[in-house]
Formats: structure tokens, sequence, C-alpha cells
């Protein structure tokens, strides 16, 4: 039997419907995913044309590693933090924003701002519970002056200015080029000379950032969604995590998987009482938010 595109478009629709059931994405945007991971599949294709139904067709070897390749593509698409075009686009569009663009133009620079954080994935899933992560920051040290933020993708953008000015520094660290730039960006269209981001990474340690830091280090650490992550990945850095030169940390972690829809608040609240635990930190307070949870750690 010969097989079209369209016989393959179908087989698509009918993965995507299996995958959806798993995993946090729709129909119609699964199925792009899943037709660029089985175009050119000779194995599938042959399985299509001998299967005399969809019964048949689901015990072959063809259509099990299909769908095993799509499962893939579709997690590593959502373990994406941002949505690549989309944020390079709008993080080109806020740098090309003119100095004087936050006088004269504030609502183009909210649209763009929005842009920004809505297509970065961690920084869009805090944006609803915004207004309460700010006031988990202020009630952790409301006499803060400074702040380094570990891993901060695009999170000082949704800071209101407001929260800058009662600031001396606030410095923005993230390995991601794009995510730096966009801070520093915003920075620009601030004029404020207190934020600052720096690309950086858990590997390049904290004594090369030494002419960034107060001299009595900072007074609040944000390691937001971080300590599962490296704890999970590169266990033999959370030495250096736990060397963030703050008094005081405010360490979150997920309630959901980001890519499929199970819970996984258990296992990030065991990685960060570990975390503690193994450093020595107090547990100062704890808090939850919609999709997100925290605790207020003290140095020992």
């Amino acid at each position: 039997m010969q097989v079209s595109d369209t016989d393959f478009q179908e087989l698509a629709d009918e993965i995507a419907r299996e995958i959806v059931s798993t995993y946090n994405i729709t129909v119609q945007d699964a199925v792009p995913l899943i037709l660029k991971s089985i175009e050119g599949d000779f194995e599938l294709r042959k399985s299509l044309a001998k299967a005399t139904d969809s019964k048949t067709l689901k015990r072959t070897s063809g259509y099990k590693n299909a769908v095993s390749r799509a499962r893939k593509a579709i997690y590593y698409h959502l373990r994406q933090y941002k949505g690549t075009s989309a944020f390079s686009g709008a993080v080109g569009a806020l740098g090309g924003m003119p100095a004087e663009a936050m006088t004269n133009s504030p609502e183009l620079v909210e649209d763009v701002v929005h842009a920004v954080t809505h297509a970065h994935v961690s920084t869009a899933e805090r944006s609803n519970d915004r207004a309460a992560i700010l006031e988990k920051i202020h009630r952790a040290d409301p006499a803060a002056r400074s702040i380094v933020d570990v891993g901060c993708g695009v999170f000082p953008l949704l800071l209101p200015q407001s929260m800058y000015r009662s600031l001396d520094r606030y410095l923005a660290l993230d390995r991601d080029e794009l995510a730096v730039e966009a801070v520093a960006a915003y920075a620009r269209l601030l004029s404020d000379r207190w934020l600052v981001s720096r690309r950086w990474s858990l590997e390049d340690g904290w004594d090369v950032l030494r002419n960034d830091a107060p001299d009595n280090g900072f007074d609040i650490g944000l390691l937001l969604k971080i300590v599962p992550v490296v704890r999970r990945q590169s266990r033999h850095l959370l030495d250096i995590l736990a060397k963030t030169p703050a008094k005081t940390l405010i360490v979150t972690g997920a309630c959901m998987s980001m890519t499929k829809q199970v819970s996984i608040e258990r296992r990030e609240r065991a990685s960060i009482e570990s975390f503690a635990e193994q450093y020595g930190f107090q547990v100062a307070d704890k808090f939850d938010l919609s999709n997100e949870f925290g605790y207020v750690l003290r140095q020992p």
C-alpha cells in the first residue's frame, strides 16, 4: 500500500492525542514536533504500508519506535526554559528600544517586557504569583539593600521599579546569554546602575564576582527553583551554591513537573530540606505559591 503525507499527518494526530494525556502540551502544538520526529522514518512507513488496521500497526516495532521518538521530542521541547524564537525576538525588541522609552513610551516598554517574560517558561509560570513572591522577598528582610539572584532567567523584569529604588545592588546571574542580555537591556531603560547582569555559571565560582558584591555580602540571595536541579544534575556544585554570599537565602522548588502532568513537590521539598540540613542552614520561614513553594534560610 502506498503511504501518503496524509497518512503521516493522521498518524501524528493519533500519537499526539495519546501523548497529551501525559505531557503538558496541546495536540495542536504536539503534532508539528511529532511530524518532524517521524519524517523520513522508513521503518514506520513500511509498518504503515503493511498494517491492515490500527491495532496491528500499534503492535509493530516501527510504530513503537516512532512513539518513543515522539515522546522524547516533546519532552526535550518542554524542558526548554524559553521558547527560543519568541524569546530571542522579544529580547531583541527590548534591546532595540531607545534609552528614553521608559519615560516617553512606558506602555510600549510594558508590552515588550510582558513578551520577554512570557516567552521564558520558568518566569512565565511565576507571573501570576508576582505580587506574592515579591511580598515573600520583602518579608524575608524588609531592610534589604542588596540582592543576588542565582540563575535569574528574566525574573528581574517582574520586579517593580519602586523595589529597585530601595536597593543599592541587584546582581542578576545566569549562564544563558539571552537572559543576561534581556536584564541588561531592562537595566539600561531604567537608567539604574544598581541592576547588574552577568553571564555566570556555578563552575565559575564566586571569586570572579568579588567586584560586583558588597563588602559584607548580599542581604538576600534568590535561589529560585535551582537547588533541586543542581542536586539532580550536578551535585558536586552544591558546595558553591551553598556559599552564595548572602545572609538570607530564599530557596524555592516546583510543585508540578515542567513536562508531565504529575506532582514533583514531595521530591523537590526533600531536595531543599536535605540541602539546608547538609550545609547547616536554619529554616526561618516557609511559604506556598500556586505552583511553587519556598523556604527562607539563614546562614548558620
